[in-house]
């Protein structure tokens, strides 16, 4: 059992999740392990399908696949020693968007769902730091799916967008504005949504960090290539992601209220901004600049973790969108 338990620290400590745990978080989590194998060609996991666990894979390598329109699987991506899957269903509580196929026998480090929320109560840091982890694994593959969608506009006939409308939209700025002119309450905002989680305490430190803003319809809040490292919350209207080249436009998905955004830029400062962010209506929203959110990590770590995890909750999101996206376009080419 002892040289079992080595070995397993001994594989995890040459990855990600070896790198950022300590010794005793890294114990703490193999000590909980459950190890469950795979023969190759074996399902991990099944689109569509729902699951309440993630895996990191200590051995062997496993292929992602997705069904295009009913047809056959599409190969996306490889995944080997160190990579996570699952996680975005466990986050998301939603089913597998892609098929995981084992390549060659994988043996996995599952971790279930409820597992990972109870760290939350004990362990805040240690979930905070696995959280992170995953983070930067979506916007790598957010960083590649955005490369592929750019080559898909570059190589295709596209309308292009109006340039009047585009001159109109460096105009529109958001204004800042009290919460009587608002006619929002903000103490009703304490029960809804990702509020409720929060508490009465850790939500107003919430609002003391942040600025209420209204915004009119088309008006940029995060432009692509930037580096800003803002994060939005949406308490009314709506908000579009693009991605935008050669004049160019593909549409990704479309937030609603009480949702936390900001770029990819804020998990990795060292990306600039993949995705376009503008209102698809007049809006109503909370930011938090960079600079707050720099003192919310030194000051105010309870808030901090919590609106990381909303943060990393909406990158998953758009990852999904971006799948959709990229999945529907490599199906229009095959179509041709």
């Amino acid at each position: 059992m002892i040289t079992e338990l080595n070995t397993l620290k001994q594989t995890l400590l040459d990855t990600k999740l070896g790198h950022t745990l300590d010794q005793n978080e890294l114990n703490m989590l193999i000590n909980h392990r459950q190890l469950i194998s795979f023969a190759p060609g074996e399902i991990i996991l099944q689109q569509g399908k729902k699951t309440d666990v993630m895996y990191i894979i200590i051995q062997g390598t496993a292929l992602v696949t997705a069904k295009i329109l009913g047809e056959g699987g599409t190969y996306l991506s490889s995944l080997g020693r160190g990579n996570i899957l699952g996680e975005m269903s466990v986050i998301e509580k939603n089913a597998a968007e892609t098929s995981v196929i084992a390549s060659s026998e994988v043996r996995c480090l599952m971790i279930s769902g409820p597992y990972f929320e109870m760290l939350a109560l004990f362990f805040p840091q240690t979930k905070y730091k696995i959280t992170k982890i995953i983070a930067l694994d979506v916007c790598y593959r957010l960083k590649e799916i955005h490369k592929k969608i750019i080559h898909f506009i570059n190589s295709t006939e596209m309308a292009s967008r109006s340039i009047f409308a585009e001159v109109l939209k460096t105009f529109t700025r958001p204004s800042s504005l009290n919460w009587s002119e608002s006619k929002l309450n903000p103490d009703q905002l304490l029960n809804v949504g990702p509020f409720k989680k929060l508490g009465a305490d850790v939500f107003h430190d919430l609002l003391n960090h942040a600025t209420l803003l209204k915004a009119p319809n088309n008006c940029m809040l995060l432009k692509e290539d930037d580096f800003d490292e803002s994060c939005f919350i949406l308490l009314r209207g709506a908000v579009q992601t693009t991605i935008i080249a050669h004049n160019k436009s593909v549409k990704l998905s479309v937030m609603g209220p009480l949702t936390f955004f900001s770029t990819n830029t804020l998990i990795d400062s060292s990306m600039s901004s993949f995705f376009n962010y503008s209102t698809r209506e007049r809006a109503l929203l909370l930011k938090i600049s960079s600079e707050k959110l720099a003192r919310l990590q030194k000051d105010h770590v309870e808030l901090w973790y919590r609106i990381f995890e909303l943060l990393c909750k909406s990158l998953v999101r758009l990852e999904r969108a971006a799948e959709k996206l990229d999945i529907r376009l490599k199906s229009e080419l095959y179509n041709r």
